[in-house]
Parts: structure tokens; sequence; C-alpha cells
């Protein structure tokens, strides 16, 4: 590798094909498929200059390809994907209605399944892993080169792609249904909506005055052009602060995009503001400023909700400061199953985290609190064990699992004391300890006899974040929105 300039080189040697009984069998590569291979490359050939020529930049997540001597974003295909994508491209380049356009560019979705990041995952549940299903940009010494177009048996095909996103999207859309519960199974129910459509607002001033409507806004989430007090529910899910760096991921998918919808003169969606960064203090100050202006624009009696996990202690203390900064106080938290248990980085982490935690907040109390720090603590860790207890019913709880359920009782507790200095203070002091206080609340967790029915609680948990809304009697115009 580090005699060499470019990528590493690679060679087919099998293939995996469908017969007349729709059976999959294996064989090698042979003449006529070299054939084929030499007739794709003289075609790519005459197209090439077609893709333009976009530099990867460098960063914490894209470093990790630059290393490899990718220089540029075509260099993670074959001529023949290249090929079939720019076939692709031309035909959804030729609709005319940009609406429709934009539908088909969901063919973005394709690419990620077709490169040559992606590897065999094997029979079962599709056969090609995609290249984020590391949640980073990892080359893979023996990828795997799909049928883009795709058969009834192919995973992450066009044809499969479109009929699982775009029309079961267009299906939903006509016929809304939902997820209920019964004897501990879920069913959907379908029928049970009026169909989905709304008008897109241009501006929030338009989407108050517009019954139906929807008003979407890409920008800035510290500077929203909504009036002070006039949002009820704000939901949010804050990126990782150190090592999923998004918009380094997502120009993958931008390069592709652009071409295709001529969205930018930009070649990155990368922004010196956008609140992603390995120093703490910088994310924090950055999570900081999105959370107050989120605080601006909700009412005194809205609810602040977001969902966060993670693995490294000083993550937490970051998100504590910056709720408590913005003017919030914790007041709930549920952690709920998040990630596949067959996932790639749960299967590869000492640690797996296979939860998130929805943190549900409102507006800051002004009176302090005299609890003291084992009260907190004691209250934390009774807290968590009935969480895990509860959660174990239903999948296997890790260490790590148990540590972001404690984590989310703390916030919850620290909150009332109301006294930033002292929660820091507390925080910073009880680090050292964490991993004693994690084996309190696990032991504590074994010792207990439950006798909780088994049911499906993740769903449970919109049930009972439902009647909570009803009992606050909040008003019809309740509105919703998402601030990354």
């Amino acid at each position: 590798m580090k005699n060499t300039v470019s990528p590493l080189k690679t060679k087919i040697y099998a293939k995996m094909l469908l017969n007349s009984k729709g059976e999959k069998t294996y064989e090698t590569f042979n003449e006529y498929d070299k054939n084929i291979l030499q007739e794709v490359s003289a075609k790519f050939i005459m197209i090439k200059d077609f893709f333009p020529f976009v530099k990867i930049q460098s960063g914490y997540n894209t470093n990790q390809i630059l290393n490899h001597n990718y220089s540029n974003w075509t260099e993670l295909f074959s001529e023949r994907q290249l090929f079939s994508i720019w076939c692709f491209m031309s035909a959804i380049r030729e609709i005319d209605n940009i609406k429709l356009r934009r539908l088909f560019a969901a063919f973005s979705g394709v690419l990620e399944f077709n490169n040559l990041f992606c590897s065999f995952k094997g029979e079962g549940t599709g056969a090609v892993r995609h290249m984020f299903s590391h949640h980073i940009l990892k080359p893979e010494l023996m990828p795997i080169e799909a049928n883009i177009w795709g058969t009834e048996k192919s995973s992450g095909s066009f044809s499969t792609l479109y009929r699982y996103q775009i029309l079961n999207a267009i299906n939903y859309k006509n016929s809304p249904s939902e997820i209920k519960i019964f004897n501990g199974k879920s069913y959907r129910s379908n029928s049970i909506n009026n169909p989905i459509h709304a008008e897109i607002a241009e501006t929030f001033k338009e989407f108050s005055t517009q019954k139906k409507s929807v008003y979407l806004s890409q920008g800035d989430s510290k500077l929203f052009d909504i009036p002070n007090k006039s949002i009820d529910i704000v939901i949010t899910d804050p990126p990782f602060f150190d090592n999923v760096h998004y918009s380094e991921l997502a120009d993958f998918f931008y390069y592709w995009l652009n071409q295709m919808l001529n969205i930018s003169a930009k070649t990155t969606t990368r922004n010196a503001a956008e609140v992603q960064d390995t120093d703490v203090v910088l994310f924090s100050k950055k999570l900081t400023d999105v959370f107050t202006e989120c605080n601006r624009i909700l009412r005194d009696g809205g609810l602040f909700i977001f969902t966060y996990h993670h693995s490294r202690y000083e993550g937490w203390m970051a998100v504590h400061k910056a709720v408590r900064l913005a003017g919030f106080h914790c007041r709930q938290t549920f952690p709920i199953k998040a990630e596949m248990s067959v996932a790639m980085p749960l299967q590869q982490a000492k640690i797996p985290i296979h939860v998130d935690l929805i943190v549900v907040c409102s507006k800051q109390k002004t009176v302090k609190s005299d609890l003291n720090e084992q009260i907190i603590i004691e209250n934390a860790i009774a807290a968590a064990s009935n969480q895990i207890n509860e959660l174990s019913e239903n999948i296997n709880i890790s260490l790590g699992d148990a540590k972001v359920a404690l984590m989310g009782r703390f916030l919850c507790e620290l909150s009332r004391v109301n006294d930033l200095e002292r929660e820091l203070n507390f925080l910073t002091r009880s680090e050292s300890r964490i991993d004693e206080l994690l084996e309190r609340t696990v032991t504590e967790n074994r010792n207990k006899n439950y006798n909780a029915d088994k049911q499906i609680l993740q769903l449970n948990l919109f049930g009972k974040t439902g009647e909570y809304l009803v009992n606050r009697m909040l008003p019809s115009g309740t509105t919703l929105i998402n601030s990354y």
C-alpha cells in the first residue's frame, strides 16, 4: 500500500447466479464473463469524462480512505458499476418534472449497496452488506459487486429499492398504517387514517396561517425563523461528538445527487458551524447554541425531547452541560433498543451498546434543591436498575446499555439540583467511580425478583407518551419540529 499511489486493485474470481428455478448457485468467473467485462470497459472509456473530478477532502472519517490512496469519489466503484450508474443518472436527468426527478433521486440509496466497499453478508437476509454497515468508511479486502438493476432476490438493487422504498412510501401515503400490540406481539393496522397530503409552506409565517401544510426548513439549527414560544414539542437527534462525522459520510451521496439535481456549486456538505467535533468543548458549545434556540421557540409548558447515547463519559458531560446552559432540565429518560443485534458495530465492539436514550426535558425550574450526592446516586441506581430489568425481559443487556441507562438517570437527578456548578462538580468526581456504580446497578438488577409481563416495551413507550400528552391537554395545533 505504501509503495503505490492508487487504491489496491481487485479481481473477480466467482459469481452467484439465479437459475431458472429461482435457486442461487455459485460458479467460477469464465471466458464469457471476461468478454462481457471487456465490453463494459470499452463503453466506460467513452463516458468516463462524464463524471466530474471532486477531490475527497481530509477529515476524521474520510482520512480512513485517503490513507488507502482513494482520492476522488469515483474510485470507490468498478468500471461496470460506474457505467451502470451513468445509465441510471442519464435517464433520471431527462425527467422534466422536478418533483418526480427528486423522487427517483432515491436512486442514491442504490449507491451504498453497489460499490467496492460492500461485502458478502450471506443468503439469509440479503447478500450485500452495504458500505456504511460499520458506520465508517472501511475498505474491503474482498468486496462484492452486485447486480445494480436487480432480480427478484437481489438486495440493494434499483428494482428492489424502488419496490420497498418508493412504492411502499406511496402506499403508506395513500393508506397510513400503525403498529398495535396484542398478546405481546406487534401487528400492522391498515386503513385507520386519512391519506396524507400537505402543501409545502415556504416560511413559518405561511405555515402558521395555512391549514394542513408542512414547513421544511434547511439551514442553521441555531437560527430558526420561528417566533418566540410558538412550538409545543421539539424533537431532535443530536450527532455523536467524536467518531461519526455525518457530513463527511454524506459527501459520498452528495457527489452523485448534485449531478442529478444541480443542488449547489459547492462540492461538499461540510460546514464549520455544524454540530460535529472531536473537541468536546467545541461540541458542547455548538450543541448549547442549538438547544438554546429550541428553548426560545418552545412554549413554557412545552417539551424538548432528544435521543442520545455514548460510551465515553465526557460525551455525557457535554450533553448535560448543553441541556442546562440552554435553560432546560431533564424530566425523564427512556432507554429503548435502537441497534440491531447483528449490526457490525455491535459485533465488533468490546462493550456494545444496543440502546438509545430518549431524553424528555422541559424549561428549567428556578428553585434550587438541597439533594446531597448520596441521594442522587441511590436514586439514579434504583431507577436505572428498574429500567435495565424491564429491557432484559426482551433483549440481552450489556454493560454499555447499563451505562446509558445510569447516565440518563444522572441527567434527571442532577436537574433537580438546579445548580450547574454543583452538577458538573458531581459528574467530574463521579467519573472515577463510574465502574463501581455500574456494577452496583447491574448487581441490584440481578438480585431483584420481578414478575413483569413480557411485552414490547419499546412500543409501549409511545403509548405512555400519548397518554401524557393527552393528560396535558395540549392544543390541537401542536407542532413537531426536528432541529437537525
